[in-house]
């Protein structure tokens, strides 16, 4: 600022010189002797020119110097704010309940992006007030929100959570809402995959719908061979079956290696495991069976119970299961087309089951 100063005064002194001396008209002009000098304002100039050419090149060095320091300030402070986002993030406990944090990529390249962004205050965030920077980039992480694109989904239901409805995501599939529950008592973390009790939903439906899924998860509902296919293949899971009659009596099926086939091999029931439990082994007979509807009968008896109302169902020869058969309120079918667990119910074809809920958990490691 000093040069410039100097510069500007030294700049109006001459030019005052010089207006001096060419003021008003030539009068009474006397020659002097040839000894005697006379004043030349040309000569004056030239013999400063130098200076002020050397005046205005420092000036310049001096602004440039002072663009490159802000620059360097400005990137310093950028750098500054990362390295203190990232060590709030890491303070962050990763599974803190019912908030979203973002990754520590997304968060440094957002204030990476914002740091490109030209800063025309810089010159007021500069000031003596402290605290102050120019780029006041400091997060907070905990009030962060996100998109559901950015948090990391399960892909079964936790156990140490209550009997509700919970969004999991599977591989190659859009996040979707299951209902946990319980198998007996307080054992938790097991996914309901399908629920009979009221006849509120029809189960004679066609083969997508039975792909798919349908219903609902807080009454009646299949989840869909897709999934269980994704879920019983990825990880091993074993089969809970809570069975009820009309009467009031219960019992289960319990089974320690559920696997459901590709829709390339239409869902086939590859595995099931070693079975327990008190209703006795009714779906050994099914292993190994496709899955059939009543527009897509894989029986390979060409039995026609997948048409009868009966239900998608692994059928061979019928078998002595279907648990998606009609729903009969009263617990006694027309035409042996009813929710059928044979053992259960000692073969009676005639009596319907009133409550059936399938259920699958991940065997913990």
């Amino acid at each position: 600022m000093k040069s410039g100063f100097l510069m500007i005064f030294l700049s109006l002194w001459i030019l005052e010189g010089l207006s001096l001396t060419g003021a008003g008209p030539v009068q009474n002009v006397h020659l002097e002797p040839s000894n005697s000098s006379i004043k030349n304002p040309c000569f004056e100039y030239s013999s400063v020119k130098p200076l002020l050419d050397r005046l205005l090149q420092l000036n310049m060095e001096v602004i440039g110097k002072s663009n490159t320091l802000a620059e360097s300030l400005k990137a310093l402070q950028s750098m500054l704010s990362i390295a203190e986002t990232e060590k709030k993030i890491k303070e962050v406990p990763a599974n803190k309940k019912g908030e979203e944090i973002k990754t520590t990529d997304d968060l440094i390249r957002e204030i990476v992006e914002q740091a490109k962004e030209p800063n025309t205050n810089f010159e007021n965030e500069s000031s003596n007030e402290p605290n102050s920077t120019p780029l006041d980039l400091e997060i907070q992480t905990e009030s962060v929100e996100l998109s559901e694109s950015n948090v990391i989904l399960p892909s079964s239901c936790r156990r140490d959570l209550a009997n509700d409805t919970y969004q999991i995501e599977l591989r190659g599939m859009k996040p979707f809402y299951v209902f946990c529950g319980s198998a007996e008592g307080n054992d938790s973390g097991w996914m309901v995959i399908q629920r009979r009790f009221d006849g509120s939903e029809n189960f004679h439906r066609y083969w997508e719908e039975y792909v798919d899924g349908f219903g609902d998860i807080k009454g009646e509902f299949f989840i869909g061979l897709e999934k269980l296919h994704i879920m019983t293949t990825d990880k091993q899971h074993e089969l809970h079956i809570k069975l009820g009659m009309f009467n009031g009596s219960t019992a289960y099926a319990h089974y320690d290696h559920f696997v459901i086939g590709s829709k390339d091999d239409f869902y086939r029931l590859e595995n099931i495991g070693q079975y327990n439990g008190t209703a006795g082994d009714s779906l050994e007979q099914h292993l190994s069976r496709k899955f059939s509807t009543h527009d897509y009968n894989n029986d390979s008896l060409g039995n026609r119970c997948p048409a009868d109302e009966s239900g998608g169902w692994w059928y061979f020869g019928c078998g002595q299961s279907q648990l998606n058969g009609k729903f009969y309120k009263d617990g006694q079918s027309k035409k042996s087309n009813g929710i059928l667990w044979g053992t259960f119910q000692d073969y009676k074809w005639r009596t319907s089951l009133t409550t059936v809920e399938m259920l699958i958990r991940p065997i913990s490691s």
